[in-house]
C-alpha cells in the first residue's frame, strides 16, 4: 500500500483561505471579504471612556519600583508611543544592484 503524500504548506493555506494567493499569501483582486471591520462607536466610545484608567495604569508601572524592569520600560513605550506617535525606522536601502534603465527615442510629452 503506497503512503499518500501531506500536501505542503502552501497547499494546505490555498484550501484554508481560497481568496488569498497560495504563493503570497495576498487577498486576491475581488475579494469580497471587506477586510477588516470596523468597531461600533458604541464600543469606541467604551474604550475611549476607559482610556483615562488605562493610562493611570501605565504610568504607575512606570513608576512603580517593584515592577519588573521590562514592564516599566513596556509601559513608557506605550506611553510615549501614544503620546508622540512612534520613532520613525530607518531603512538602509543599497541600490547598487539595481540595473539601470536607459530609454532609447523620443518620450511622449
Amino acid at each position: 500500500m503506497a503512503k499518500e503524500k501531506s500536501p505542503s504548506l502552501g497547499e494546505k493555506k490555498a484550501r484554508a483561505k481560497p481568496n488569498r494567493d497560495p504563493r503570497t499569501g495576498q487577498f486576491l483582486p475581488g475579494n469580497k471579504s471587506g477586510g477588516r471591520r470596523e468597531l461600533p462607536e458604541d464600543l469606541k466610545e467604551a474604550f475611549r471612556a476607559a482610556s483615562p484608567d488605562a493610562l493611570r495604569l501605565l504610568v504607575q508601572i512606570v513608576n512603580n519600583d517593584e515592577a519588573k524592569d521590562t514592564d516599566r520600560i513596556r509601559a513608557a513605550e506605550i506611553i510615549l508611543d501614544r503620546g508622540y506617535g512612534k520613532p520613525r525606522q530607518a531603512v538602509d536601502l543599497d541600490a547598487s544592484n539595481i540595473p539601470q534603465v536607459v530609454i532609447v527615442g523620443d518620450v511622449p510629452d
